[in-house]
Formats: C-alpha cells, structure tokens, sequence
C-alpha cells in the first residue's frame, strides 16, 4: 500500500511539475489563433523555409516544453499552415533538449556529456527538419495533404511544402 501511495505521489508531483507549461503552451496555441496570428506565422515560415528549419530548432530546443506541452503548439502551428519542416524541427529539439535538462546533465554529468547532449539533439532536430523538407520537395506527402487550392484547410491551401511549389 505504501508503494502505491509513494507511485501516486510522484505522479501528482509529475503533474505539477508539467502544468504550468503546459498551461502556457495552451495559452500560446489559443493566442495565435485568437489574435489571428495565423497568416504572418504562416508566412514567416513558408518564405525561407531552409532557414525555418534552423529556427525552428533553436527555439525548440531553448524552449522549456516537454513532450507533452508540446503538442498544442505543434496542433496550432499545423493549423497556421506552417510547413511540415520546421514544425518537425521543432517537435524533435523541445523534448529532447530544454534549458532544465541541460543544466541537470551539467550538473550530474558535466560539461562534457552535456554539450554531447545538445549537440547531438540539434543535429537530430536539423536532420528531421531538412529530411522531411526533401521529402516534401520530392513530393512524398502530397498525398496526405494535397493542395486542392481551397481554403477549407489552411495547411491544404499552402500544401505541404510551400517552397518547393514556387520553385
């Protein structure tokens, strides 16, 4: 009974822990589509989407969401028609490297391992990100997500990879 307690309370604490970025990132995903943030986020995107890529990352992995906060800013910018490559960039460097667990592997591992850490989490968000741009480019997601020039869905109307229909 006492293990089942203890397992409860590290869940509660879990929680806790988690609620107030995740409130946060609910609150990001509800502001972009309240103050209709929608068109220049898309935009911003779609224009230098190489460059996207490696934004995308920067802020992913500086950011302080898990895995599981993540998720209603991966939801809104989906939404906003940002390409799939810089929203992959992002969903792999959030929860796989955030300011708390660089400092806990500095603290418990040391510099070394820590800056491994990081390092090898960007080159894992930048090669998801310009991966899933060539497959885009090459035509890989069409299917999915055509580009039937209608408005009904944001990210059909600019398709998949914007870039790669203006070239």
């Amino acid at each position: 009974m006492n293990d089942l307690r203890e397992i409860i309370f590290f869940v509660g604490r879990a929680a806790w822990h988690v609620l107030p970025f995740f409130l946060l990132s609910m609150f990001l995903s509800v502001m972009i589509n309240m103050l209709d943030l929608k068109d220049a986020i898309r935009r911003a995107f779609v224009r230098r989407e190489v460059l996207s890529v490696l934004l995308a990352t920067g802020v992913g992995a500086f950011s302080p969401f898990c895995s599981c906060t993540v998720i209603p800013i991966i939801a809104g910018l989906l939404t906003s028609g940002v390409p799939l490559a810089p929203v992959m960039s992002f969903w792999i460097a959030s929860p796989t490297m955030d300011p708390e667990i660089f400092t806990l592997t500095v603290g418990v591992l040391g510099w070394p391992l820590a800056l491994s850490r990081l390092g090898a989490s960007l080159v894992l968000s930048l090669g998801a990100g310009y991966l899933t741009l060539l497959l885009c480019r090459l035509g890989y997601f069409r299917k999915i997500l055509p580009d039937d020039g209608t408005d009904s869905h944001p990210q059909k109307s600019t398709s998949c990879c914007a870039a790669a229909d203006t070239a």
